[in-house]
Formats: C-alpha cells, structure tokens, sequence
C-alpha cells in the first residue's frame, strides 16, 4: 500500500472527511465508558445534525413512543450505534453530494453506499458475525476511496472512468498507474484515519473478490460486505434479487444462523430502511419489486426524496473574489430589520431577513450569507447565542458577524467578542456607520475569498505536481519501443527481490530470454520489422506473466523475467511457459507470417551466491548454454556448492 501517494492526496485538502462534529462523535463512542451528557453537548454544536437526529428520533425508523425535544434523549432512544452512523452518513452525504468529476455518478455512489451499509448491518446481525453498527459504518465508507479520486483529481479521473467503463481490474490499475494508490486502498487508509477498527480496512478488499462459498469455513465481515454489494447494485439496478444470487445464497447457507426460507423477508426490510434512510439522509431511492418478482419497468424510475428532505450542501465553495456579497440580517423587530433591508438593497448587497435567532441559525445555515448583521437582544435565541452556534462548526467560522447593541460597556463588548464576533454597532448607529463597517467586512471577506482561491489552485497543482512526478519517475523506468520496464526498473527490482530473499527467505528466480537469430530480422527485413518483432515479443511475456513475475527489457533482443516467491522447479515450469507464449506468436510480414522463438536461462536464488549481480551473471551463462545447444529452449543453471563460494 502506497501511503506516499496516499499523503499526496492529503496534501491537496480535498480528501472526503467527516465534519469535525462527526470525527468527534466517532471518537466519544469508541469506547463504552462514553458520557452520554459529553454526547450530547457535541451533537448540539451541529445545529444542522441535532436536527437529523431529532428527526429520526421521532420517526418510524426509532419504533413507537412519545416525541422528544431533547437531544440527550435522541441519543438514549437510538443508540450509540445508530447515533454514530447518522453523524457519519449525513455529514458525508451533505458535504459530497455533488463535483466536478463528470463521468463520476454521485447520486448512485451514495444510493449504492446506503443500501450497502443497510445490508451489511442487517446481515451481521442476522449472521451474528460481529457489531451490526461496524458493518453499518464499514459498509458506507468501503467505496470511499473512489469518492476521494473523484474530488482530488476530478478532471483526471473522469477520463480514467470513461476509458476503463464497467472493467473494476482495469479502472483499479488505471488507478495505480496514474495516482500511484487505488480506491481500495485509499478507502483503507481513510478508515485509518478515521480511527475505525482495522477489522474494517481489512475486509473492504473482500469486496472485489472472486470468492468461492465453498471455500469460507467461517462467515466474517469480509463476506458480508461481499454480499452487501451484490445487494446494492441489485437495489440501485432494480432488480428483484441480489446480484450473483446462487452465489449469494450458496455463502448464506454456511452460516449456521441462516433460514433460506427468510430471504424474502430480509429483502422487504431492506428495501423499506433504504427508502426510509435515503429520506433521512437526502440520498435518492426508488421503488422495488417483491423478491424473486419480474421486476417492473416502471419500478426503475428513480424517485428522489422531497427537496424539503434533502439537507442543503454545507461545503465552503470557492468564490470568485468579486460577486455580490450575501448578507443576513437577523432581528426580533420586523420593522427595523425591513428598513435596514432596504437601505443595504440600494447599496447593491443581496440581502435577506430573518425574525428571531432560530430563524436566523437555519437561515444561514441553507442560504450561506458571507455577512450577518444581528441583533444581540432577541427573546430565547439572541444574537451571541446565534454567533456562538455559528462558530461551532467549520462553515460558520468564515461568517464576518457584526453585532447591533444598545450596550456599550467594555464588560458586554468583551464578552461579545469572546463569544466570536467581528465588529459591532450600536443601536443609535447612523447609516452612514454601519455602510462602513459593512465595507470593512467586505474588504476581509474578499480577501477570504482570494486566499481560499489561491489555496484552491495550490492545491490543485500540488495534486498535478504528484501525478506529473509519477509520470516522469514511470517514464524514467519504461522501455519507451515496448512499454515494459526499463534496464533500470529491472535492477531496483531485483535488490528488492534479493533483499526480502536474504531477510525473509522468500524465494525467487530469475530467468534471461534472448530471441533468436533477432540480427537477421533487421538484415532481412529492416529494423521496422525488428522493432514489430521486439514488441511482438514483449507483448507475448507480459501476457503470459503471472502476479509476482515481472517482466522488464534489459536491452537489444534481451528480456529478463522475476519469479517472486518460487523455487527453481516451478521457475523452470515458468520460463519454458514463457518460451511456448512466444513460440505460439507469430509477425506479419508481406502477408506472410514470421516465426519468432527465444532462448532462456534461468537461475534461482541462493544465500551462497554473493550478490544480485552474480545471479544476473550465473543466469546469463544459463542463456549462453540454452543457445549453444540448438536455442529456443530452457536451460537451468545449476545451483552453487561449497567449492564455488
């Protein structure tokens, strides 16, 4: 796993993280000797979330019983875990509903990330493989590492996405190539930072796998969230069943906890908390058929949940330094709050009002003002009360708050401006006054904005600088005729290989291939066709390479092949693999086709050998010998004894 690249990803600031509120959230309830009362005090500075989770509080998803005001209680009726995954759901989705990466579809990444998360609760509960909540938490955040690619490089990766379609191997090497880290490790470095249990980093790689049920002795986290995407690609596709279902009830039925007879059951309650979640959270659902139905065209029509459900996009944007500036006045006396509306209107501001403090914090909260002006006496919910609220959370801290007073004492002022504001003007203020504290706030909410995008294009170039970096380190390492590694590529490799041989005992071996008679090729045919030939060649190793082989040019007509973690008779077997690829191969010519063969030596690795360089010389001997005696096959060199060390 590439944590450098993975670093250079942090670097740009545009990484998915939950709001601090959430992380915090995360934190409190990782051990069970939490304060409830901490809890609570933490949700409440998210005036936003409290919402979320007074709402659910009193709504189907919490079963029956009399309606609470209080968040404390909330958190008491839902639970820690269901408290904990509304924190982390909603302050993703809110703040990554949407970007600038094109062929990246957010509106079924987060759809897909719902159902997923939903299935893999209710299977671990169901299963008893673990804590449901876990496998809530780890089954929303398994995909977010594509969600990062596609906010850090979104321009990038959209033309990564199109070119690699629905092929997962191919957008997943895509992905090495180009970022140096692909979205599964990027998932797993995030749970990492996230503080979540390495229980999870580990069981996001189950999810690409070619699993076999036959194969799972015991069912655990991996294998559930395996069967969750199956589900919620099927949920997102409108299907009547999960993708791969054989394979899906084959893993269900090694579990001992599992009735066959419940699937249907299983899959109705799943579709209801999808729905009823993706209402919660603003994430789009749809309708579905029966399990194991015809699945009506109809029920394939998404049906978005209402706008009055939908939470507004919190995200800072990056504004352009000029543009109108937003402003909020926030009064309990409608009257002055309409005039001064008015008079900041002739100026050329975009203004709106609000009566009361309340109103004023979920004002601000969806429409985003760069500017308030409120009052600090209001009933209940007063004006230090609303700019403390306001400085709780990130988005809120870029707010320039003016304060409208009748005190002027140097007590009431210092404690206003602990509370957070940045300028104040009493209630005796002349127009005049407040333009020119309006026009101070202007002046350091444009220069906000100039350096929030000045760091914007800093960090987009960082992000370029660390693909360009890559791209230039991966050209520097690629033979430019054949594509595969370089000379040099191949010796750094072969210290690596050699180093983990001495300290770990991994064995390995090294095989050279040469082609045969490849001089007369250019004589005979001139050197475009002995370039065709190399690439033929080459083209022919590398698809007959397996995972731990590499295969690299060391130059002219000479290749040479690492065997990672292998002896010398399955190296042998390899090699003479390699030899029949290329055999089978043939160059169009003249429409005629040219037989093309290569001779292999092959050495393995031993402690008694002095270096890396002496295998390469011992396996070159072996090609020599291959040659001598009629090409176009193997040969082994032997391995080295007591009299030759």
């Amino acid at each position: 796993m590439n944590k450098t690249s993975f670093e250079e990803l942090k670097l740009t600031g545009n990484l998915p993280s939950p709001s601090g509120v959430a992380l915090e959230v995360l934190r409190l309830t990782r051990s069970e000797d939490f304060s409830h009362q901490e809890l609570a005090e933490t949700l409440q500075s998210d005036p936003a979330l409290t919402g979320r989770i007074l709402q659910v509080a009193n709504s189907p998803l919490a079963g029956a019983g009399a309606p609470v005001a209080d968040v404390g209680e909330a958190t008491v009726r839902l639970g820690t875990g269901t408290v904990r995954s509304i924190a982390l759901g909603f302050s993703l989705v809110s703040s990554y509903r949407s970007g600038q990466c094109e062929f990246f579809d957010f509106t079924r990444f987060w759809s897909e990330s719902l159902a997923r998360s939903l299935t893999a609760q209710a299977l671990a509960r169901t299963l008893k493989t673990g804590s449901p909540n876990e496998a809530f938490v780890c089954g929303l955040l398994s995909d977010v590492g594509h969600l990062a690619l596609a906010t850090v490089h979104s321009a990038s990766y959209s033309e990564l996405l199109k070119a690699s379609g629905d092929d997962r191997a191919l957008r997943r090497k895509r992905e090495t190539e180009e970022y140096g880290i692909h979205a599964r490790e990027i998932s797993q470095l995030l749970m990492e930072e996230w503080g979540l249990p390495s229980k999870c980093q580990s069981a996001i790689h189950q999810l690409d796998a070619d699993l076999d049920p036959a194969g799972v002795q015991k069912m655990g986290l991996g294998e559930v969230l395996w069967m969750s995407r199956r589900f919620a690609i099927a949920f997102w596709q409108a299907s009547s069943t999960p993708v791969d279902d054989d394979q899906v009830q084959a893993l269900l039925a090694r579990s001992p906890h599992w009735d066959a007879s419940k699937m249907p059951l299983l899959w109705n309650h799943l579709v209801e908390e999808w729905q009823r979640w993706g209402k919660t959270l603003g994430t789009q659902t749809h309708s579905l058929p029966s399990y194991g139905t015809k699945p009506v065209e109809a029920a394939t029509e998404a049906v978005p949940a209402s706008a009055e459900e939908i939470p507004h996009d919190l995200t800072p944007e990056i504004m352009e330094e000029e543009g109108d500036l937003r402003i909020l006045v926030v009064d309990d006396e409608e009257t002055s709050a309409l005039a001064l509306t008015r008079q900041l209107k002739q100026e050329g501001f975009d203004v709106q009002v609000c009566i009361g403090g309340e109103e004023g914090l979920r004002m601000t909260l969806e429409w985003r003002p760069d500017l308030v002006v409120a009052d600090w006496m209001m009933p209940e919910f007063d004006g230090l009360d609303l700019c403390r609220a306001l400085r709780k959370f990130p988005q809120g801290n870029g707010i320039y708050f003016i304060l409208s007073t009748h005190r002027e004492d140097s007590e009431g002022m210092l404690e206003a401006f602990d509370a957070g504001i940045d300028d104040y003007v009493t209630k005796s203020f002349s127009t005049e006054l407040l333009f020119a504290r309006v026009r101070a706030g202007e002046r350091v909410i444009r220069l906000q904005r100039r350096i929030k995008k000045d760091h914007a294009i800093m960090r987009k170039q960082v992000a370029q600088l660390g693909i360009l970096n890559r791209k230039l380190k991966r050209a520097s390492l690629t033979d430019p005729l054949t594509q595969l590694p370089n000379r040099r590529h191949a010796m750094e490799a072969l210290e690596t290989f050699w180093d983990k041989a001495s300290r770990e005992g991994v064995p390995f071996a090294l095989s050279i291939a040469d082609i045969d008679h490849f001089k007369s090729f250019n004589d005979t045919y001139g050197h475009d066709i002995g370039d065709l030939v190399l690439k033929t060649v080459a083209d022919s190793l590398k698809n007959a390479a397996e995972e731990e082989e590499l295969v690299a040019r060391l130059g002219g007509e000479e290749f040479v092949i690492l065997h990672g973690g292998t002896d010398s008779d399955h190296a042998l077997l390899r090699a003479e693999a390699f030899r029949k690829s290329v055999e089978a191969t043939t160059v169009e010519h003249a429409g005629s086709n040219l037989a093309v063969t290569i001779s292999v030596g092959m050495a393995e690795y031993a402690r008694d050998r002095q270096d890396a360089e002496e295998l390469l010389k011992v396996a070159d001997e072996a090609l020599y010998e291959a040659k001598e005696h009629g090409r176009n096959q193997v040969w082994a060199a032997p391995m080295p004894t007591a009299s030759t060390t």
